[in-house]
This record gives structure tokens, C-alpha cells and sequence, in this order.
């Protein structure tokens, strides 16, 4: 079986609940991902079909797409590849071949019981496979809103893991970007930069917690230099998503369509 980070990568996949994700299935049987040089390097329909040998779909993915088909069924949905299938590669520790991005809300749909996949509101990650060993095993999970907005860092020979860089979609003001660190044979994330102020990810506290006192979300954590993101009354659940590196403040996310920022950790009562 595929090894996945954070579990299967069937649980972690967004519902396909708009106009423009239903794919033809006259269009739709033969869809490939491609490189960024054009070359096919996954095919969903085959990874679909029971029969197909390893060479058109590497075992480990066809269980997992497999056994997302048949939750579809045992949901009275059908599975149908999106086309073209949403498929990032990377080259992440420079030996000359791809490792391969994906989850199965870019890649299918599960018409007729389209929140069967669903991740609520949180967007769901690309699980970012590799050959090992003559083997497909997950490496980690992205948080990337495109391809384009993950950036390799540093250089090293071949077989040395880069670090990953995490942003926003070119034509967005980036505020937060996620730092991917490689240990213990995967990614983690373990740091952000916030408008230049760095804010630990991995060791910091997580949670929901509540206000103490009515508070400002700041734009970085100083007070006498900072813009007022919002103003929240005692009482506000904060999701607490790092810790300030170099002050006393918590960055948090009031919910999830509000603009995350930095809040005094006297200001939350984390139990």
C-alpha cells in the first residue's frame, strides 16, 4: 500500500460542488498529468481501470484510486476523471527524476455525491509522492494554492533534499509563506515568514482558544509599529496557527475567510 502523509490521501480531498468540475466522460477517458516540459506522467483513467498493467499505472496509486472509486460507489456516486487532471511535478532532490503532486479533488470527481471527499473549508493538500527503492511512497504534504507558488531553496547534489518554499499565486499580495524543512524521510513544515517576521510552525502551540479581553489583530507583532487588522471581542475563538519568533505574540486565524495576524499571548486563554 501507498504509504500517505496524514493518512490516506482519499481522506484529505476537497468536494467538487461547482460549474466547471464536472468533467465529460466522453472527453474524460484518457486524461494525463503533465511535466512542465509536456511529457504525460499519470494517467487517471488508467489508474481507474482494475485490469491495467503497472507500466500504465504504478500499483500503489491504483489502490488508493481504487478504493477512492469504490467509496464513491458505497455513496451511489460515480467516479469520472477530471480532464485535464490537476498533476504537479517537481524535482526536489535534484537526482533527474519527478516527483508527482496530487490529490483527488483535481484529479476526480464523484458525481452525484459530490461531498463525499469533502474537506469543509480548509483547502485540502497535494500529497507529494516519490520512487523509492522501486517504490511510490508519500514525502509529504503541500499547502499551495498553484504550482507556481512552490519554490525550491538552496542547491546541493544529487539525492540532497531541498528545502520548499511556500507562497501565493503570482498575481497575489503574499503576506505568509510556509517553509518546508526534510526530516526523517518527508517535509515538514516548520516555519512562516509573516511580512518579514518569522513565526514557528512545528513546536508552536495549536489549537482553538478563546479571547480574554476585547483585542486588535495586528499586522506584525509590535504593537507601537503595527496596522489593526480587526478588532475582536472577548470571548472570539482564535485558531492559534504559529508562535512569534522573536516576540510575545501568538499568530492566529480568527476563521477561515478572515485575515490571519498577531495577537499578545496574554490575550488568549490557552489552557
Amino acid at each position: 500500500m501507498l504509504q500517505t502523509a496524514r493518512g490516506a490521501a482519499w481522506l484529505v480531498l476537497l468536494a467538487c460542488t461547482a460549474v466547471g468540475c464536472h468533467a465529460d466522460p466522453e472527453t474524460a477517458r484518457e486524461p494525463f498529468g503533465f511535466s512542465p516540459n509536456g511529457a504525460a506522467i499519470l494517467s487517471v483513467a488508467a489508474c481507474l481501470d482494475m485490469a491495467v498493467d503497472e507500466a500504465a499505472c504504478p500499483s500503489a496509486f491504483r489502490e488508493e484510486f481504487q478504493a477512492a472509486a469504490l467509496t464513491c460507489r458505497d455513496a451511489g456516486g460515480t467516479i469520472v476523471p477530471i480532464d485535464p487532471p490537476g498533476i504537479w511535478t517537481f524535482d526536489v532532490n535534484a537526482d533527474g527524476r519527478q516527483e508527482i503532486a496530487f490529490n483527488f479533488d483535481s484529479t476526480i470527481v464523484c458525481e452525484n455525491a459530490w461531498s463525499i471527499f469533502s474537506c469543509g473549508s480548509s483547502d485540502c493538500p497535494k500529497i507529494l509522492y516519490e520512487e523509492h527503492a522501486g517504490e511510490w511512497r508519500s514525502i509529504g504534504a503541500l499547502y499551495a494554492p498553484s504550482h507556481d507558488a512552490v519554490e525550491l531553496v538552496g542547491g546541493g547534489g544529487a539525492g540532497e533534499y531541498r528545502d520548499l518554499r511556500v507562497g501565493c499565486v503570482a498575481e497575489a499580495e503574499c503576506t505568509e509563506h510556509w517553509n518546508y524543512e526534510w526530516k526523517d524521510d518527508a517535509y515538514v513544515r516548520t516555519t512562516i515568514d509573516v511580512r518579514g517576521y518569522r513565526v514557528d510552525f512545528e513546536d508552536s502551540v495549536h489549537g482553538l482558544y478563546p479571547l480574554v479581553a476585547n483585542t486588535a489583530l495586528l499586522t506584525i507583532p509590535d504593537v507601537a509599529r503595527a496596522d489593526v487588522i480587526e478588532r475582536y471581542a472577548a470571548g472570539w475563538d482564535m485558531v492559534v496557527v504559529g508562535t512569534a519568533a522573536a516576540a510575545d505574540y501568538y499568530y492566529v486565524s480568527p476563521c477561515n475567510a478572515c485575515e490571519n495576524g498577531f495577537i499578545p499571548k496574554s490575550a488568549l486563554r490557552v489552557d
